[in-house]
This record gives structure tokens, sequence and C-alpha cells, in this order.
């Protein structure tokens, strides 16, 4: 619901699942779907984050430093998330703007 996870290095799969608010920071890259049906809060991944990431992130939002995995977004509602790096593809309902 509230605070700070910090993580100095990578984070294995969902990281921040189901998170409600709060702030979960990761020094490093984030596997497999990263931020899955976040539901407030930020998550901040300084590298990387693998395939399905904010697989069904209902709000919230979502910051990655580097690039994204396929299925990006797949069943967004209303979670924003910017990607400073490349996007290797897009979910379902997720689009560039």
């Amino acid at each position: 619901m509230s605070g700070v996870v910090r993580i100095e290095g990578n984070a294995s799969e969902s990281a921040a699942a189901s998170a409600h608010g709060g702030h979960v920071f990761i020094a490093g890259d984030a596997s497999l779907r990263a931020g899955i049906s976040l539901k407030g809060g930020t998550l901040v991944v300084a590298g990387d984050i693998g395939n399905a990431g904010a697989f069904m992130a209902q709000a919230g939002t979502i910051l990655v430093g580097g690039g994204a995995g396929e299925a990006l977004g797949d069943s967004l509602y209303e979670a924003v998330i910017y990607v400073h790096g490349t996007i290797r593809g897009l979910g379902a309902d997720a689009r560039v703007e």
C-alpha cells in the first residue's frame, strides 16, 4: 500500500506484482512480468524489463531506463509506462503515445 523497496541489482520475475501504492526501485534489470497487475504506486527499473511487463496493469506508473521485451502492457488498463530504450513489442490494448 505504501513505502519504499530498493533493489541494488537485478530483480527476478514479477517485481512489484499487484502493488497498490508505494515505490519500488530496481537498480538493474527486471525479469519477466515486472509490474504485473500493478494497481498503483511507481515501479522504476534502471535497466531493461523482460517480456509481459505491466501485464494487466490497472493504475500507477512504470519508468524503464533501458528497453522492454515483447508484449509490453498487454491488457493494460489505466497505468502509464515510460520506456527510454527500445520496445520489442506491445501487447493488446497498449499503444505508443
